[in-house]
């Protein structure tokens, strides 16, 4: 997946809605086994040759964690960019850091670069923990055109929801549907 992205190019809505859906089921499965992943980012996320995402690097996995009950562990390490702000705060991690560290990644995809940046690892913490994501306006403009207004789609989304909220997906997305055409 890293490979398909480029510095201000995004992949196609499609392509990186099915990899989400993908990379959900994965930290979805690794939660219910009691595991937290920890260090998801794009670097972290390879294509199998049926061009399915594949999470790679399980060095700070931590095993037999409550998950469901919430249960949260110390922080060992990790890439400062994808950390959730309870992390950069030094507070204890669950869960929700991975679902987190997937909001950075799905926004990477399709953007073409990070959420969140700073010229010091504190410029970007400060960023992490106070600023507000913002989607280039190219991007708004181009979505809105294209389903008809604009309005947001869905309801609002809460951190968690594991794999059990999420559809498995079940075949990459066609050139067609990269281009815009069915969906």
């Amino acid at each position: 997946v890293g490979a398909a992205t480029q510095p201000g190019i995004g992949l196609p809505e499609p392509s990186a809605r099915f990899y989400t859906a993908q990379l959900v089921t994965a930290l979805g499965a690794l939660h219910a086994r009691g595991m937290l992943y920890l260090d998801l980012k794009l670097e972290n996320v390879m294509l199998s040759a049926r061009g399915d995402a594949t999470l790679v690097d399980f060095g700070f996995v931590r095993c037999d964690v409550d998950v469901a009950g919430g249960q949260t562990v110390k922080r060992a390490g990790g890439t400062r960019c994808y950390l959730a702000p309870e992390a950069i705060g030094g507070q204890p991690v669950g869960a929700p850091c991975d679902w987190w560290a997937l909001g950075v990644l799905l926004y990477e995809l399709l953007v073409g670069y990070l959420p969140f940046g700073g010229e010091s690892d504190k410029a970007l913490g400060n960023a992490i923990c106070n600023s507000r994501v913002r989607f280039p306006r190219e991007e708004r403009d181009e979505e809105a055109d294209e389903e008809g207004g604009g309005g947001e789609e869905g309801g609002g989304g809460e951190e968690g929801g594991g794999a059990a909220a999420a559809p498995k997906p079940e075949h990459a997305p066609s050139a067609e549907e990269e281009d815009g055409g069915a969906a």
